[in-house]
C-alpha cells in the first residue's frame, strides 16, 4: 500500500479517554484509513501511556509507533523523529490531545495535489478545557468568502500570512520532499515557539501555498496544563524562551518576512510569565532586555484590523516594551540598579549606517510598484532585503523603463517623481538607461558645493543638451552632468553664485548640442591665472552618443 499522507502525532503521557478522541477522527477520515501512514511517537511516556496506545491502535498495520526517551521536553523531537520514518508524499501533524474533522485530510490534499503546493493551510476549531482556559483563536485577514487562495513568491501578502496565530504546524499539510530538499526540520534547542521557527523557515523556501479558508479541519483541544496556558515559569525556563525566540525573529528577519505581529505577540507572551514570576532577579531580566530589546526596537505597531482593536494595538506595543525594557521597574528596589547597569551599557548594537540607510530607502518607497510587489515596508534588514528582492538584469528592467519614457507611467521604481535618466558607459554592451530622482543626489551636492565653494575651479566635464525630452518629462544625463545642474539651480535658488567660480562660461557647460567641448574648455582654464583645482568626476564619452 503507497500511503496518501504521512501523520505524525507527538504523544507525551496524553489523557487516553481524550487520545482516543484523536484515534476515532483518523479511523473516520473520508480519505480512508487505509491510505494514512500514522507515526505516533510515544515520547518521555509513563509506562502505562505506551500500552495504553499500543492498545488502542497496535493492531493496524499502518499504525507505526515508536518510543522516544531524551532530554528534549517539547514536541520538536518526537516530531522530528517521525519525519525521518514518514514514507507518504505529505506529511501532517495532529497533536495527542487534539483530532481532525472528518473531510479534512481529503479536502486538504485534493487541493494541495491540484495546486502543486508546498504547504496547505486549512482553519483549527478550539474547545477550553475549563472556564478558566485562555482561548487561542485564529481569526484571519483572508477573504473567508473563496475556498481557496494560491499564493506564490510574486503574490506574498506577509501581513494576512503573518498576522494571528500564524505559528501551529498542525493546521497545515506539507509536501515531503519540499522538507527533505530545504532540510527542514524542528529545532529541538527552542523550548517554546518551535511551530513559528518551522513555519518561517519553510515559508522562506515554499514556491507555492495554498490556503483554505472555509475548511475547518482540526479540533484544537487547549489543555490548562499547557506551556502557553501555565503562569509559573522559572528564570532559567524564561531565559531560554528570549534565546529561543532570538533564532525566530532572526530567521523571520533574515527572510524579510513581516515580523511585527509575531514580535509582539511572542513578547507579550514572556512579558505576561515575567509579570508573573517572583523569582525572576534583576540580573535575569536585564538579561532578557538584553536579547529581546534588538527586536523590540525595530518594530512598529500593528495595524487596527479586524484581528486587533485600537485598545489591543497600544496594549500589544507598549505592554512588552514597558515590562521588557524596564526591568527595574519590576523587582525588589533594594536590589541596586546601578550596580548592574554599567555592565549593561553598550551591549545593545545600534544598526548600522548602512542598515538605517537602506531602512530609510525602503520605508521612502514603499508605495512604489517595486515596492509593493517585493513587500518594502516588512524589510527591516539587510538579509532580508537581500532574500526578498532578486538579483535582477537589466532585461528585467528595460520594459519598466520603457512604460515611464514611452508612456508617461510613473510610481514603478521609486514613490517620489523621476526628475531623469543617466546613461552607463556602455562598457558591458550598449549604454543602459538608469532612472534617478532628486533625493538620491542631495549627498552628492552637498560635498560637490563643498569642493568649489570659494574657489577657482577647472571642471573637466558638462551637462548634457536637453534635447529629447521624454514622454514623462525627464532628460538623458550623465552623473557629473546632474550634479552640475543641480548644483547650478540650488546657487540661483539660494543667491550664492558668487561664491564659487569656474574658468569656463555657462555656455560651455551647458552646451546647446552634443559636442567635445574639452578643447574650448582647456583654452578657457590656460587663459585663468588663478584656478585653484581641477575636478573630474566620471562622465560619458559625448562623442559616443
Amino acid at each position: 500500500m503507497e500511503y496518501l499522507v504521512s501523520l505524525i502525532t507527538p504523544f507525551h503521557n496524553v489523557d487516553l479517554d481524550i487520545f482516543s478522541n484523536g484515534v476515532k477522527s483518523v479511523l473516520n477520515q473520508t480519505i480512508g484509513f487505509e491510505h494514512i501512514e500514522w507515526i505516533i511517537v510515544v515520547h518521555n511516556s509513563d509506562e502505562q501511556y505506551l500500552k495504553g496506545v499500543c492498545d488502542m491502535v497496535g493492531q493496524y498495520d499502518n499504525v507505526k509507533i515508536e518510543v522516544l526517551n531524551n532530554n528534549v521536553r517539547t514536541p520538536s523531537s518526537p516530531r522530528n523523529h517521525g519525519l525521518t520514518k514518514a514514507t507518504a508524499p505529505y506529511v501532517a501533524f495532529l497533536d495527542g490531545d487534539d483530532s481532525f474533522t472528518p473531510e479534512c485530510l481529503d479536502t486538504a490534499l485534493r487541493h494541495m495535489k491540484k495546486t502543486e503546493a508546498d504547504i496547505t493551510w486549512f482553519r483549527r476549531e478550539f474547545e477550553l478545557e475549563t472556564d478558566t482556559t485562555i482561548p487561542i483563536t485564529e481569526i484571519v485577514l483572508w477573504d473567508q468568502t473563496r475556498e481557496e487562495i494560491i499564493v506564490d513568491k510574486d503574490h506574498w501578502d506577509d501581513e494576512k500570512m503573518f498576522s494571528g496565530i500564524c505559528g501551529m504546524v498542525t493546521s497545515r499539510i506539507y509536501n515531503r520532499k519540499f522538507l527533505n530538499a530545504n532540510g527542514i526540520k524542528f529545532d529541538e534547542s527552542v523550548p517554546f515557539g518551535e511551530d513559528y521557527l518551522f513555519n518561517l523557515e519553510a515559508y522562506g523556501h515554499a514556491e507555492k501555498i495554498c490556503y483554505l479558508p472555509q475548511l475547518i479541519g482540526y479540533h484544537y483541544f487547549i489543555n490548562g496544563g499547557s506551556l502557553v496556558q501555565s503562569q509559573a515559569k522559572t528564570p532559567e525556563v524564561l531565559l531560554s524562551y528570549a534565546r529561543g525566540y532570538k533564532k525566530i525573529f532572526d530567521t523571520g528577519l533574515k527572510y524579510g518576512f513581516y515580523m511585527n505581529a509575531i514580535v509582539l505577540g511572542l513578547c507579550c507572551v514572556i512579558a505576561r510569565f515575567m509579570i508573573a514570576s517572583d523569582t525572576l532577579t534583576l540580573e535575569d531580566r536585564i538579561e532578557i532586555k538584553k536579547i529581546l530589546e534588538p527586536y523590540l526596537e525595530m518594530m512598529s505597531p500593528i495595524k487596527v484590523s479586524k484581528l486587533y482593536s485600537e485598545k489591543a494595538v497600544k496594549e500589544r506595543y507598549d505592554f512588552p516594551r514597558e515590562v521588557i525594557l524596564h526591568p527595574e521597574k519590576f523587582v525588589d528596589k533594594d536590589i541596586s540598579w546601578d550596580s548592574i547597569v554599567s555592565s549593561y551599557a553598550g551591549s545593545i548594537q545600534p544598526l548600522s549606517p548602512y542598515q538605517n540607510l537602506l531602512r530609510n530607502i525602503l520605508e521612502v518607497n514603499q508605495g512604489s510598484d517595486m515596492g509593493k510587489r517585493y513587500d518594502f515596508a516588512d524589510i527591516l534588514t539587510m538579509t532580508g532585503y537581500q532574500s526578498k528582492v532578486p538579483v535582477m538584469d537589466y532585461d528585467v528592467y528595460y520594459p519598466l523603463i520603457r512604460l515611464q519614457t514611452n508612456i508617461g507611467e510613473s510610481g514603478i521604481f521609486t514613490s517620489d517623481k523621476i526628475d531623469g535618466y543617466l546613461f552607463t558607459s556602455g562598457t558591458i554592451g550598449v549604454p543602459k538607461l538608469i532612472p534617478y530622482t532628486s533625493r538620491q543626489f542631495e549627498y552628492c551636492i552637498r560635498e560637490f558645493t563643498h569642493i568649489v565653494q570659494n574657489k577657482m575651479s577647472f571642471l573637466m566635464f558638462e551637462s548634457l543638451p536637453k534635447l529629447n525630452r521624454y514622454n514623462d518629462n525627464t532628460y538623458l544625463n550623465t552623473v557629473s552632468g546632474m550634479i552640475l545642474d543641480l548644483f547650478f539651480d540650488n546657487q540661483r535658488t539660494l543667491l550664492k553664485g558668487s561664491s564659487t567660480h569656474f574658468t569656463a562660461s555657462e555656455e560651455l557647460l551647458f552646451p546647446g548640442k552634443v559636442a567635445d567641448m574639452s578643447y574650448a574648455r582647456i583654452l578657457f582654464a590656460l587663459g585663468e591665472r588663478n584656478v585653484e583645482q581641477i575636478c573630474s568626476v566620471y562622465m560619458g564619452n559625448n562623442r559616443s552618443l
